[in-house]
């Protein structure tokens, strides 16, 4: 249990202009948000204890993340253009200088770049694509395969067993190849049709399934409507696609 008297201003995220709100308690823990504005910006947030928020229990883990951008969100609908912060963002005091002065003090020195990450994503929201496949996508070349399959039964045990090794290299070569080539292809379809795309670390976390592509997109509503679209056409043609979004723009702040 955290203690009863706060110390710390913990920040969901930073508008432009100076707006005095509050929220209600929505934030992480059911605690009161409201903003905080200086220097033209304004701040979301709650009152804390300057000690990050920990838990062993993943479920209660996953709540606190889930309210994190549910509170995001509303700041974007609420104020518009809206710079997304990490969760357990959590300014604190500094000797003689309260968690509130020390947050007008940073939004006074990063004006500039909270400006510049405004301009940026003004009107724009980020949305996810990945794409998977299945084994048909790697047939280009079956028949180079099937010769090397034909030697290993024809050879001897000696032989067959560098044929094998052959296949083993020749099948591996040839999903990294097609990987390259279809990531490659997707990345420029998509980027035609988004302001900014952002290509993330691969993961595989559908079974029987390859992830070829894993992209995070700036756009706009027309262009996410003209991104869905294409993502159709790539589905159309064999492949399975997650298009999910919009989301605060977080692949796209590098924030603090």
């Amino acid at each position: 249990m955290r203690e009863e008297t706060p110390e710390g201003k913990y920040v969901y995220c930073i508008s432009g202009g100076e707006a005095r709100k509050h929220f209600g308690g929505i934030g992480v823990c059911g605690n009161h948000v409201y903003t905080i504005s200086s220097q033209g910006m304004t701040a979301v947030v709650h009152d804390c204890q300057p000690t990050p928020y920990n838990s062993k229990d993943l479920a209660e883990a996953a709540k606190w993340l889930a309210t994190h951008n549910k509170v995001i969100e509303l700041a974007m609908n609420e104020f518009g253009a809206t710079v997304p912060l990490r969760f357990n963002t959590i300014f604190k005091p500094a000797e003689s200088t309260t968690s509130t002065q020390v947050l007008a003090q940073w939004m006074s020195e990063e004006n500039n770049v909270l400006k510049e990450k405004l301009r940026r994503v003004a009107g724009k929201k980020e949305y996810g694509v990945q794409i998977y496949c299945g084994e048909e996508a790697f047939k280009g070349n079956a028949a180079a395969l099937d010769d090397l399959k034909q030697k290993i039964s024809a050879s001897s045990p000696g032989t067959a067993y560098l044929y094998r090794q052959k296949l083993d290299y020749a099948v591996t070569k040839n999903i990294q190849d097609t990987t390259v080539s279809l990531s490659r292809k997707f990345h420029s379809t998509i980027k035609e049709n988004v302001s900014e795309i952002s290509v993330l670390k691969k993961r595989n976390d559908v079974e029987g399934k390859l992830m070829l592509a894993n992209f995070a997109c700036l756009a706009d509503e027309a262009q996410a409507e003209k991104l869905g679209g294409e993502l159709e056409k790539i589905h159309e043609n064999g492949f399975e696609v997650q298009f999910t979004g919009p989301w605060p723009p977080y692949n796209f702040m590098g924030t603090k």
